[in-house]
């Protein structure tokens, strides 16, 4: 993150918890509901965060898989 972010632990620990376990997807907030968009952004976020593992990424794919038919 470059130093662009002042709390990276604090961050990388929100992004993870933003992380519905049962559907694989990302909600907005910690138990929130998950949905195309923000499950796209919390890709990205793990990426750039450098802490994609393989386990939560797929996971996140079938969700976009059965979620974004209409996704932009």
């Amino acid at each position: 993150v470059g130093g662009s972010i002042r709390d990276v632990p604090g961050c990388i620990a929100y992004v993870k918890s933003c992380v519905d376990k049962a559907s694989g997807g990302f909600a907005t907030t910690p138990g929130g509901t998950p949905d195309a968009n923000t499950t796209s952004v919390g890709l990205m976020a793990l990426a750039e965060l450098k802490i994609a593992d393989e386990a939560t990424v797929d996971a996140a794919l079938e969700y976009l898989a059965k979620t974004a038919k209409t996704f932009e």
